[in-house]
């Protein structure tokens, strides 16, 4: 990235988007290396004591919640400062080289984007897509990464609402017993292995639950609770009393799925709503005494006196006029566009946050991130003091997964700007002819 620091203008002087979450990273690392911190000193105080496997749950549980700790403080430190480089943000098409000719599928599509005088949309395939664009219809405006982030949650919130659908009904039929138990520890794997580890990432991308394996989990979720008590005798259906998967399955899947919603949420937030286009042509025939490739050359002279703040146009299709012959045709192209300009370069405060739409659903999903990460290391915490409640050691690391995936989603959507940037378009065909003329008197033996 090219920075370059003007004290006389203050155009690309953006400040930190980052700043309100950086400070919900922060107080999720304080709390999970504050109770890692416990966890250790309680592990040092067993051993003091007498050399003893009772240590082996608190130095677990304090390498998990220092892990996590560090992994939220390194993301927030990796964000204190924020810089607006010369090549931000990325271009509408693969750039040219200076006096570099050369063309590319983007440079040609945006070109045709200019002759239509209209901007094509991506038409929206399958029916989760459709039904999302169905109830929100400015979503096809917006820009591709805002979709993608909201068609991705969608698939997200549809996954773990059936999830959870599936699970209650399977519940219904068992009242009490250990069949509830392995019911629980089943959809809690589901949960993490299809929703919660493919969602942690920055770029993942949900993969919608294929039509035969919903089919197939439903019957299941009627059809099980009724042949497992059968199987009991063959199969080792045997749990420990004050093992509560029911109540940690319920929190793992409420957890996601409001985590999820609400970057669904903060997603469509962010929409951007038709406005009216307007773009001026310009047609211009005349004759000249130069070569063709005189045109372009004036052509990027005029650019260049328009320069935004000294930064160089972006060039995305340049064709140069062949003039070889006595005489024929050429043809010249040039697509250029002027370094994007940010419009709102406001600081991001908690205030200013939320009385923004396009921020307030994200202050919520931190809130929510932040809400998570303390109350599963506060029962992993707990698990170390009661080894024999497992059932806190599950809940707590289903929590800190949903907080990694929260603040991994809305990391995403923070660092949002609109640009105001000009494209100049220069297309000219003609015809030329070479003529020589000689000067003097002409001498005659």
């Amino acid at each position: 990235m090219t920075y370059e620091y003007n004290p006389q203008s203050t155009r690309f002087e953006i400040a930190n988007p980052h700043r309100v979450e950086n400070g919900f990273l922060l107080l999720a690392a304080l709390v999970a290396t504050g109770c890692g911190v416990a966890a250790l000193l309680a592990a040092r105080q067993v051993l003091e004591l007498q050399f003893s496997v009772k240590a082996a749950p608190f130095v677990a549980v304090a390498a998990v919640l220092l892990s996590t700790g560090v992994l939220f403080g390194v993301r927030a430190l990796r964000q204190l400062r924020f810089f607006f480089g010369r090549n931000q943000p990325m271009g509408l098409a693969q750039e040219l080289g200076k006096d570099q000719d050369g063309k590319s599928p983007g440079a040609e599509s945006l070109r045709e984007t200019l002759r239509q005088n209209a901007i094509a949309y991506q038409v929206p395939s399958g029916a989760l897509d459709n039904l999302l664009y169905a109830l929100s219809r400015d979503l096809i405006f917006s820009p591709p990464r805002t979709q993608f982030v909201a068609r991705n949650e969608f698939r997200n919130v549809l996954s773990l609402g059936f999830l959870l659908l599936c699970f209650a009904v399977a519940l219904l039929s068992v009242p009490q017993g250990e069949i509830r138990n392995w019911i629980s520890a089943f959809y809690l794997g589901l949960t993490v292995i299809l929703v919660l580890l493919p969602m942690g990432g920055e770029s993942a991308q949900a993969q919608p639950l294929g039509i035969r394996f919903v089919i197939g989990l439903f019957i299941v979720s009627v059809i099980g609770p009724v042949l497992l008590p059968k199987l009991a005798g063959s199969l080792p259906l045997r749990w420990e009393p004050d093992v509560h998967l029911v109540l940690a399955t319920s929190v793992a899947l409420g957890s996601a799925l409001s985590a999820s919603g609400t970057l669904l949420l903060a997603a469509l937030g962010q929409q951007i709503k038709p406005q009216h286009i307007a773009m001026a042509q310009s047609l211009q025939t005349f004759s000249m005494n130069a070569p063709p490739g005189q045109i372009l050359l004036e052509f990027d002279r005029e650019m260049q006196r328009g320069w935004t703040e000294k930064i160089p146009n972006r060039a995305y299709l340049r064709v140069t006029p062949e003039t070889s012959g006595d005489s024929g045709a050429f043809e010249g192209q040039v697509i250029e566009e002027t370094q994007p300009v940010p419009q709102d370069i406001e600081p991001l405060g908690l205030i200013r946050c939320l009385e923004l739409p396009a921020y307030r659903w994200l202050v919520v999903l931190d809130l929510v991130a932040l809400a998570a990460a303390s109350g599963g290391s506060v029962l992993l915490l707990n698990f170390a003091h009661a080894a024999a409640q497992y059932w806190t050691l599950v809940m707590g690391l289903a929590l800190l997964l949903v907080a990694r995936f929260a603040f991994a989603g809305g990391n995403r959507l923070w660092r949002r700007f609109e640009f105001i940037s000009r494209i100049y378009w220069l297309e000219c065909h003609g015809n030329f002819q070479r003529a020589k003329s000689s000067i003097g008197a002409l001498l005659h033996d």
